[in-house]
């Protein structure tokens, strides 16, 4: 018998959809995330990471997602890119 994959699935999406929170609510709220928990969910999406199960690329191609791609809607939606985390590949302006 094949494991139900959608528990996984959520898994991930919750992972990512917390880090996404957390710099949307540091972005536009009064009530912004800590300064660890943010750096944290930033330094997650920046990361070139392949080796853990639980990397921001890992995490996206298990849902189907570019990175890349992500990674340049976000920084559109929110604004400039920090300038203390590195820029993506291909993103250059």
């Amino acid at each position: 018998m094949t494991p139900d994959p959608q528990p996984t699935r959520d898994l991930l999406l919750a992972l990512l959809t917390d880090a996404v929170n957390v710099i949307a609510h540091h972005r536009r709220s009064d009530r912004a995330a800590t300064p660890k928990d943010l750096t944290d969910a930033m330094q997650w999406i920046m990361a070139d990471d392949v080796i853990s199960p639980f990397s921001f690329l890992n995490v996206c191609d298990a849902l189907d997602l570019d990175p890349a791609r992500l990674r340049a809607r976000m920084w559109i939606h929110w604004g400039a890119q920090p300038v203390r985390f590195r820029q993506p590949q291909g993103l250059a302006s």
